[in-house]
């Protein structure tokens, strides 16, 4: 875990033992934290982690499910799995679904074996049906499609058994409830049949397609695609005919005429859906149905949505988690916690003989269907501070963070009196009342009182970065390019050098045209212990700076990897701007002070008529900038006239 994450000290390991409150620098707001120990305690004052929650409802619920380990109903289960999985760049969404879901019979590849665009791959529909109990079974069935079939099965075999379907339906003196049992089934197993030829219309023109690409690259695959077509033709064909005859309205005296089709119908759509392949996880779309009556699986009891979400890692990712870690994920100069969950590749196993004698041995070479992910892997996910301590409780693996965080973050706190239940989560209260939070990036004298935690509470969204920093760069009121706002805070590649990422952070944060989170201390620091890899901040903030500057950092980087047919590429598509600037920096340097200033005014006016500085000429419509020829004359016209015969009214306008 330590190698995983970059860290170089000890981890003190955590437990969670309630839940508590503390002012913030709203009067009348407070903030819900969760408390996390070294070690269980009473009703003795103790050091813990105050840590805050960012959305109280949808991260304390969840928790609290997996502090109380109760186990829960299904509908229970699911609202609870919506607060898990409705979180955009968290734990949901950043495990390896793509990369890690296993796929032993390469779905996720096309005929000629290349890899389809991860955004294609099925492994995050799949799991997010089973979390909301949307088993998916087909392509365009749900988990009904097994049950029905299922219940089918059984209702033909006890028919058998039984000998229902030997007896005429006036004899049998529970003829009525059979017949109405037959045609029921018979309109179910209508519609599971009518799913069946919808999806075989989807193979077919998935054929069409695959048949497409072979006749060009390789002619000797089109036999076998056009025998698979037309044996799809035919069944679907069949298909047709038998639901064609199961429509037709029943006559007088034909009711056991109508039994028999139905019969039959029942015996294709069970044909049908069993001959499936078995499914290599469940709700695996294009497989055989998932059996729950038959599963083991489905015999297990789940507390909260980590419980669930673990054994979806375990079987479709075929992974483990072997680390729950909290870092700092503050950038600021101050400590702000977020968590983050370390997985391993299960390693598969093999049998091999020696002398006579069968031994199982582990096989890391077997990847699943995922190519260079063997046994053994790791691999880190970013999560919030719940999502860690969740997955601790589910996984009993120990709630770990850094040492020194501890030590620098931990504040004395005791539970409250009136707080015994064993299955909810206790209130614990610091034991300075006069201690408040401040959210990351505040300054200590925004506090509303006296003295401030040491755990900052996390900024994890754009619409978050507001007046606490320092205002947004704004132009002048004598600046051409106020008609076409625009963020450009840095103005040269020198600027953009002496700036630390703390400073970059900042920057980053006050600019409008800037969506998404903060890259996290440890990603940094790996980036910089790692020569090959670039600053993480460095690629969110280079698209969003000066069109000059970017061109200029993009120049030096490319000279450095030695990469000098991109460098000559970028040199050749200066724009006339940033061609003036380079002119006048030169002439500057030379001494030729007459001649830069008027290569700076030319760069300038380049620069006024520009409607987004910061996007590359070309890259948007030109009829957003101004006309150069039209502004050149209005500069002329406005150098000419006689400001003062018009008092204050021209004033600002130039």
């Amino acid at each position: 875990v330590k190698a995983a994450l970059s860290i170089d000290t000890d981890l003190v390991s955590l437990e969670l033992v309630g839940k508590a409150e503390l002012p913030t620098t709203s009067k009348n707001d407070t903030q819900v934290c969760l408390v996390l120990a070294s070690h269980d305690t009473e009703n003795h004052p103790t050091p813990c982690l105050l840590v805050p929650l960012t959305k109280e409802n949808s991260q304390l619920k969840p928790v609290q499910a997996a502090y109380a380990g109760l186990s829960l109903s299904s509908p229970v289960l699911w609202r609870l799995n919506t607060l898990l999985v409705n979180r955009d760049e968290s734990l949901w969404d950043n495990l390896p679904w793509a990369s890690w879901t296993i796929d032993p019979t390469k779905q996720n590849r096309d005929f000629a074996g290349n890899l389809l665009d991860p955004k294609f791959h099925l492994g995050k529909r799949d799991a997010y049906n089973v979390m909301m109990g949307k088993d998916w079974t087909f392509k365009s069935s749900s988990q009904a499609v097994s049950l029905l079939t299922k219940q089918l099965r059984d209702r033909q075999q006890q028919q058998q058994t039984a000998g229902v379907d030997k007896l005429p339906p006036g004899n049998d003196p529970h003829s009525m409830s059979s017949t109405n049992e037959e045609q029921s089934q018979g309109m179910l197993a209508q519609r599971l049949l009518e799913l069946q030829a919808r999806e075989m219309e989807m193979d077919i023109a998935d054929l069409d397609y695959q048949l497409a690409v072979v006749e060009r690259n390789n002619p000797e695959e089109v036999g076998t695609l056009e025998f698979q077509k037309e044996e799809l033709l035919a069944g679907l064909e069949s298909m047709k005919q038998q639901l064609q005859e199961f429509s037709l309205p029943i006559k007088k005296g034909e009711e056991e005429k109508k039994l028999a089709v139905t019969s039959n119908l029942i015996e294709r759509v069970l044909q049908l859906v069993e001959k499936r392949k078995p499914a290599p996880y469940r709700g695996a779309t294009g497989y055989a149905p998932y059996s729950p009556m038959n599963s083991k699986q489905e015999a297990k009891e789940f507390c909260s949505p980590y419980d669930m979400l673990v054994d979806i890692i375990q079987n479709q990712l075929n992974a483990e988690v072997i680390g729950c870690v909290l870092e700092n994920t503050s950038i600021l100069d101050t400590t702000a916690l977020g968590g983050v969950i370390v997985l391993s590749r299960k390693t598969a196993k093999k049998e091999i003989s020696l002398s006579g004698v069968m031994y199982t041995v582990g096989d890391e070479r077997e990847d699943y269907g995922n190519d260079g992910v063997g046994g053994g892997e790791t691999y880190v996910v970013e999560c919030e501070i719940d999502e860690a301590v969740g997955m601790s409780l589910s996984c009993k693996v120990p709630l770990q963070v850094q040492s020194d965080i501890w030590q620098r973050s931990s504040i004395m706190a005791e539970p409250a009196m009136g707080s015994n239940s064993s299955n909810v989560l206790p209130i614990w209260r610091a034991t300075d009342m006069e201690l408040s939070m401040l959210v990351e990036g505040e300054a200590r004298n925004q506090s509303i009182t006296e003295r401030v935690s040491p755990l900052r509470i996390p900024r994890t969204t754009s619409s978050l970065f507001d007046s606490i920093f320092q205002q947004k760069v704004t132009p002048s009121s004598n600046d051409p390019k106020e008609l076409f706002p625009a963020d450009n805070p840095i103005r040269s590649l020198d600027e953009f050098d002496t700036m630390s990422n703390p400073d970059k952070a900042r920057t980053l944060l006050t600019m409008s045209n800037f969506q998404g989170r903060l890259p996290r201390p440890r990603a940094i620091r790996q980036a910089q212990s790692d020569n090959t890899l670039a600053n993480p901040l460095d690629k969110l903030l280079i698209p969003l700076v000066d069109e000059s500057v970017r061109r200029q950092y993009l120049i030096r980087d490319a000279e450095l990897k030695g990469d000098n047919d991109l460098a000559r590429e970028l040199k050749n598509n200066r724009s006339d701007r940033q061609k003036a600037q380079e002119a006048a920096e030169q002439a500057r340097a030379l001494g030729q002070d007459d001649v830069a200033a008027q290569l700076e005014d030319e760069a300038m006016l380049l620069e006024s008529l520009r409607a987004d500085v910061t996007q590359d000429e070309g890259s948007y419509s030109r009829f957003l900038d101004r006309d150069d020829w039209y502004e050149r004359e209005r500069l002329k016209h406005a150098k000419r006239l006689d400001k003062k015969k018009f008092g204050s009214l021209l004033d600002g306008i130039e």
